[in-house]
């Protein structure tokens, strides 16, 4: 059987290697859809696409973890379990250390509903034990709430998605901080109420 590839498909296949192709059909089939959506999208966001398509395969293989349709976009959602609370991939040209273009990747945990900042309180109460857990220092982004509810807490690496030979490499960083994140979070967020803080707030002191 062979297949007539041409473009971002074949780029996408080139980086996969031979394993995927162990299933033609739905492989090709994947690829080529993800081709049809890169029509008519600026170069940065059909690199972003053909990421995320690859990262989405890799991650069937080697994760647990879902992830979510591939999107021309600089991030991936994933499921945590509950709603108003997800955990996101980000391949973005964005450095957020250096406040400059340059590209980072990024694991983060969002929050986003009404409750959102108490329940961040509530995590970062719990600080030095979760980046006990996860090994490492994370940042702790919690905006006032007149800019935007949403906060988040996520871990990052400067590097740039436009260099497919970091892919792999990048696609496991991705891997491991994710499986990181839903380890060590997910039984926390799973528990949060808001209501325990208010009470607190409410007692006399």
């Amino acid at each position: 059987m062979t297949f007539a590839l041409h473009g971002s498909t074949s780029r996408v296949i080139s980086h996969l290697g031979s394993r995927y192709l162990a299933r033609p059909n739905d492989w090709i089939h994947t690829v080529q859809n993800s081709a049809k959506t890169a029509e008519g999208i600026s170069e940065t966001r059909r690199i972003q696409l053909e990421f995320w398509t690859a990262f989405k395969k890799y991650m069937e293989e080697t994760s647990k973890i879902r992830c979510q349709k591939p999107a021309p976009q600089h991030w991936m959602n994933h499921s945590i379990g509950r709603a108003g609370f997800w955990l996101a991939s980000i391949a973005s040209t964005w450095n957020s250390e250096t406040h400059k273009l340059g590209g980072e990747i990024r694991v983060e945990l969002g929050m986003g509903d009404d409750n959102a900042k108490k329940y961040f309180a509530m995590l970062e109460a719990e600080r030095r034990e979760i980046e006990r857990e996860i090994g490492q220092p994370l940042i702790w982004h919690n905006p006032p709430e007149t800019k935007t509810r949403t906060s988040k807490i996520y871990v990052r690496q400067s590097s740039s998605f436009l260099d497919r030979s970091e892919w792999p490499r990048q696609h496991e960083w991705l891997r491991e901080n994710l499986e990181k994140f839903y380890r060590v979070f997910a039984p926390r967020v799973k528990q949060l109420d808001a209501s325990d803080i208010e009470a607190s707030q409410n007692q006399p002191v």
